[in-house]
């Protein structure tokens, strides 16, 4: 008898009862992530435009035109540092040929205002390259700076327009050897006891490239 009752306990324990006083843990959810305090979003701001000027002669330039990239990290509401990657194509009024300037540039800019309207001052600068194909052949080195006052507006979203009247100023150099010609273009030979021309006559020259021009950017600036 013994026996029977402990297996109708065990039968009601394991099918027909449920446990007692026992509810339902509640559900939780994870806490929200949160940045620790003083941590701030890692934004970053980015332009890209193109800048010209012509009709007047600034440093012998008479045109100057090129496109331009921008990418800055906001360092608090009142400055921006960052890149600004730069090409352009140059023509001198004193010659027929042209030149091709590439600038990797570090930027640094000021805000005044801030969204929707934007009003800062940008200081930039840092190695340069030059090119002129036509006349010598090879890549000058030296350096660029410029700075300049811009204004950025957002309506509504990230994406926007921005404007800047700048001022820009390059210098590079390159060393080549050189042909020596005479009065008709004709390189001379080195002097030689059987007149034969074995050896033409070289010198070194270094040619140097400068720009000096005023410049108007305009394009479009997206700041998450």
């Amino acid at each position: 008898m013994k026996k029977i009752f402990c297996s109708i306990v065990i039968l009601a324990l394991a099918f027909g009862i449920p446990a007692a006083a026992q509810e339902p843990e509640p559900e939780t959810k994870p806490a929200p992530l949160t940045m620790a305090s003083g941590d701030k979003p890692f934004e970053l701001a980015f332009q890209i435009g193109a800048s010209g000027f012509g009709g007047l002669a600034i440093g012998g330039i008479d045109f100057i035109g090129g496109v331009n990239a921008t990418l800055m990290y906001p360092i608090g509401d009142l400055f921006y540092a960052g890149i600004r990657p730069g090409l352009h194509y140059v023509y001198k009024e004193d010659t027929d040929f042209e030149t091709t300037w590439f600038h990797p540039d570090v930027i640094f800019q000021v805000n005044f205002l801030h969204d929707p309207v934007r009003v800062y001052l940008i200081a930039y600068g840092g190695f340069a390259v030059a090119l002129d194909g036509d006349l010598y052949p090879g890549i000058a080195h030296g350096f660029s700076a410029g700075g300049g006052v811009g204004v950025s507006w957002r309506a509504k979203g990230p994406w926007g327009l921005f404007a800047e009247l700048g001022f820009r100023y390059g210098s590079a150099s390159l060393e080549q050897s050189m042909l020596v010609r005479d009065a008709s273009g004709n390189p001379q030979c080195v002097p030689n006891p059987d007149d034969e021309c074995l050896e033409y006559i070289r010198e070194d020259v270094t040619r140097d490239f400068e720009l000096t021009a005023f410049t108007i950017n305009i394009g479009v600036v997206y700041e998450p």
